[in-house]
């Protein structure tokens, strides 16, 4: 049984690997545009992605589906947030050394990037299918 995966080309985390996971195991890494076919035992399974403490929402996949793979929105507003706010902060609070500062909003960004789900894998109707 095999599955298709599809991930969307993008600017944001594009160029890094996400991990593809089947009933928690690790079986395959995927990148930016590319389309992967993973072999799954059984009748079903349970599809997961991750990088970096980012997490998808699980999904149970069988023979011949097709996925989408795609950052969710919430996660490309919430990089170009910090990146504009950090250095605001880092002028504002002058009298805090920017090194301290710099590790607090790292601990905050990833902290928040991994409890949110940062992307998103939805099944492809059968009637839009390539």
């Amino acid at each position: 049984m095999s599955v298709t995966i599809l991930r969307e080309s993008a600017f944001f985390r594009g160029s890094t690997r996400l991990h593809i996971y089947l009933n928690g195991e690790k079986v395959d890494t995927i990148t930016s545009g590319e389309k992967k076919e993973i072999d799954v035992p059984g009748n079903e399974a349970l599809l997961k992605v991750s990088q970096f403490g980012g997490k998808s929402n699980t999904l149970k996949v069988y023979e011949g589906d097709q996925i989408r793979l795609s950052v969710t929105p919430w996660a490309h507003w919430f990089l170009m947030i910090f990146l504009v706010l950090l250095p605001a902060t880092i002028t504002y609070f002058d009298r805090i050394d920017s090194g301290i500062i710099l590790i607090l909003a790292l601990i905050i960004y990833f902290g928040v990037y991994s409890f949110f789900k940062s992307f998103s894998l939805i099944k492809v109707p059968s009637s839009i299918k390539e």
